[in-house]
């Protein structure tokens, strides 16, 4: 009542809610106030964005795709930087690669590469394209560029690294579940 009889701001109505409520460590209520804080200044499609990339992150894939949509075909904000509907472009090129759907992040990281000219947009076009594309279809495409072609060599070295991880990883699994499988045996439980 105090903070409402002074004009306080929302922010701090929230976290004195919050901080009485005692389900939140100081740590997550610093956090929850570093958020509002960065919303309070920010433009609806910002806020939306935000929101959109929080689904993304937490796994909640198809929600973000929908609100990453309503940003991208719905009213535009002109005071916003070009970059922000790149962005928005790459991001929804990520949750449709999430979905194995590569034709259409495909789409939308070339969408965002046009609007940013990031390279990593490019990269991650590229990655798309080798992943729905036939060989041959993918060859000519990478042929068009020198710049496409580097990129390549680039994915490609990143992809055996990666691929090279994953079979350390099910190699060190593989001998954990044999290690366990040799202590039930000899202690009877097998």
């Amino acid at each position: 009542r105090k903070i409402l009889e002074q004009n306080g701001s929302v922010e701090q109505f929230v976290i004195t809610i919050l901080a009485f409520s005692s389900i939140y460590t100081t740590g997550e209520l610093s956090q929850i106030q570093d958020v509002m804080e960065r919303l309070k200044n920010q433009k609806p499609l910002e806020k939306k964005k935000y929101k959109a990339d929080n689904l993304l992150e937490s796994g909640a894939v198809k929600s973000a795709i929908m609100v990453y949509q309503e940003i991208l075909y719905g009213e535009r904000d002109e005071s916003l930087d070009g970059k922000f509907y790149g962005k928005v472009y790459g991001n929804l090129g990520a949750a449709y690669g999430r979905l194995f759907l590569y034709k259409e992040a495909a789409t939308m990281y070339e969408a965002a590469y046009q609007i940013c000219e990031d390279r990593t947009m490019l990269k991650a076009y590229l990655y798309a394209c080798l992943r729905y594309m036939n060989g041959e279809e993918y060859l000519r495409l990478i042929q068009k560029s020198k710049l496409y072609e580097s990129l390549d060599e680039e994915l490609r070295r990143e992809v055996e690294e990666i691929e090279s991880q994953i079979q350390v990883l099910q190699y060190d699994d593989t001998l954990e579940n044999w290690k366990n499988q040799y202590r039930r045996i000899s202690t009877g439980e097998l």
